[in-house]
């Protein structure tokens, strides 16, 4: 087992019509809204909780871009750097384009790579203060 790896952080949802999503996924699997992101002032990317340590991404994807029936899903990790450094001795260079590791829209720190089907696959380290951080932190609050 790779000692770097701590969960599934979250599977993001390609969606064609986001309250349409929403709504099922509150509804049929009784998920909670965790927080919303948006993008020219209208929701973008909604976070549910999936148990009290992974989401669910439900995301509108542009217009201008085909619906993929999968964009890729989200290791955990509690170090990006010490992930990537390990990851780097492990994969082949075209499945790794960059290790440039970035901050995500919501304060997260970010490695993407590929694998073999060309499946994006994310490392991501929630930091303090980001969007997943705290609403981990309000559910488990509400819990106690």
């Amino acid at each position: 087992m790779n000692k770097h790896l701590t969960r599934l952080s979250h599977v993001g949802i390609p969606t064609s019509d986001l309250e349409r999503s929403l709504d099922w996924y509150t509804r049929v699997l009784g998920l909670d809204e965790a927080f919303t992101l948006e993008r020219d002032g209208k929701p973008w990317i909604i976070y549910l909780h999936l148990g009290p340590e992974t989401f669910v991404e439900l995301f509108a994807p542009r217009a201008d871009q085909p619906k993929p029936p999968h964009t890729h899903f989200s290791i955990e990790v509690e170090d990006v750097d010490a992930a990537t450094a390990d990851l780097k001795t492990r994969i082949a260079q075209e499945q790794l384009p960059t290790d440039e590791i970035i901050t995500g829209s919501d304060g997260s720190r970010i490695l993407n790579f590929f694998d073999p089907d060309g499946h994006r696959v994310e490392f991501q380290e929630l930091c303090p203060g980001s969007s997943q951080a705290e609403a981990r932190t309000r559910l488990r609050a509400a819990k106690e």
